[in-house]
């Protein structure tokens, strides 16, 4: 994330080294300016959204989407997570914020889940933990049994759209509904049914696959597991109100195949991707 300075006038140091620097009480480095100054900002934060519904994210990663130095220790990156939601959830109560609180297991995050047990942490019994993919649709780990019983709930984080490394793609709909099918219903399965999100980008060219994921998680009886068929039903009946009369049946049928095949192509290769010396003009 990009964060505005809360440091300035206060401490000698940019507000990304000061971010890095928060810690517990008694470990090495710690600065009691420092961590005055990071909470009096989460504070804030609380205090301007506090009157919206809303679900707060906890938890702590480093500036512009980075991972902090402390995530490098896995076990110790789950104590000080402990701390830093247990010190959030302290100000949401002291300012009257009864909004639900989500950790989102991303990146770096997930070795402290797995690695440091961080679904054992006191911080985890009254949080959702929100699952995520890896960044390209496919889910990178889901909670076991023993797991779902000791946070708040289970959420998961999807992408339809993304801004990172190792490549970027945010130009047109590149997921196959069946993909997003099977993936999203081994996630249902798997107790993942407190909270859905999927990361967008422009609504213009995902309408289709929003629609779906969102009918999916609203009525997962009709759309989920039990519906094999689910994303070929969907496509034509989301076509049919597309074109209305003006196309037939068979021509529906003939827009879904060449939705069906499009989407099987870009989802091997992004457009994004495909560069001047990607494929051969002559060994093909």
């Amino acid at each position: 994330m990009h964060l505005p300075n809360p440091y300035k006038g206060s401490l000698n140091m940019g507000s990304a080294d000061a971010w890095n620097k928060y810690n517990i009480p008694g470990e090495s480095g710690y600065n009691e300016k420092i961590n005055t100054a990071i909470e009096n900002f989460w504070r804030d934060g609380v205090k301007r959204n506090g009157e919206f519904d809303n679900i707060c994210t906890v938890g702590m990663r480093g500036e512009a989407d980075s991972s902090l130095p402390a995530a490098d220790n896995p076990p110790k990156y789950a104590e000080l997570l402990n701390y830093i939601i247990t010190q959030q959830k302290n100000i949401l109560n002291e300012e009257g914020d009864t909004n639900p609180t989500q950790l989102v297991i991303y990146k770096e995050v997930e070795n402290a889940w797995n690695e440091g047990a961080l679904y054992d942490q006191d911080c985890m019994k009254d949080t959702i933990a929100m699952f995520a993919d890896d960044n390209w649709a496919y889910l990178r780990t889901l909670p076991t049994v023993d797991q779902q019983d000791k946070v708040g709930g289970l959420g998961m984080y999807y992408h339809f759209d993304y801004n990172g490394a190792p490549a970027s793609y945010q130009w047109t709909q590149t997921f196959q509904l069946q993909k997003v099918w099977e993936q999203m219903s081994m996630a249902y399965d798997y107790g993942v049914d407190d909270i859905w999100i999927v990361n967008v980008g422009d609504l213009k060219p995902m309408e289709m696959p929003i629609s779906y994921f969102l009918d999916m998680a609203y009525d997962f009886d009709t759309w989920g597991t039990a519906n094999i068929d689910s994303a070929d039903e969907y496509e034509n009946n989301w076509l049919k109100e597309q074109f209305g009369n003006y196309l037939t049946d068979e021509e529906i049928n003939d827009v879904a195949d060449l939705i069906d095949e499009y989407t099987r192509i870009t989802t091997l290769r992004k457009p994004e991707i495909v560069k001047a010396d990607t494929f051969s003009l002559e060994n093909y």
